[in-house]
């Protein structure tokens, strides 16, 4: 397993704190996120897809309070990527750094 960094966009961002069916408490905070740093219209000429498709994950419930700082924001996000028994590779985020707000230009 290896780490890397991928810089991206948090769309929207919430915790959640519940006892699931054993009653085990369950916390954290779940992130939605598109892997770029640019909104400009995107194709793949390969596959029948338009725009970008949001990830999802979750990450520890302190994440939310702690370094969650604007949304929609740039964000740098810290993986482990590994390669799976089928070799597809699988990326999951553990940490998140704040870049910069991404709040609309306002003409005056």
């Amino acid at each position: 397993m290896t780490e890397m960094v991928q810089r991206g966009i948090v769309l929207a961002a919430s915790s959640f704190d519940f006892e699931n069916k054993t009653g085990d408490e369950v916390k954290g905070t779940t992130v939605h996120a598109i892997m770029t740093t640019s909104l400009a219209p995107h194709q793949d000429a390969e596959k029948p897809i338009k725009g970008y498709r949001p990830a999802k994950f979750r990450l520890p419930v302190e994440t939310f309070e702690t370094k969650i700082v604007d949304v929609p924001g740039l964000y740098d996000f810290n993986m482990t990527v590994e390669v799976m028994s089928d070799g597809k590779m699988k990326a999951t985020p553990f940490d998140l750094t704040f870049i910069k707000s991404l709040q609309p230009k306002v003409k005056p």
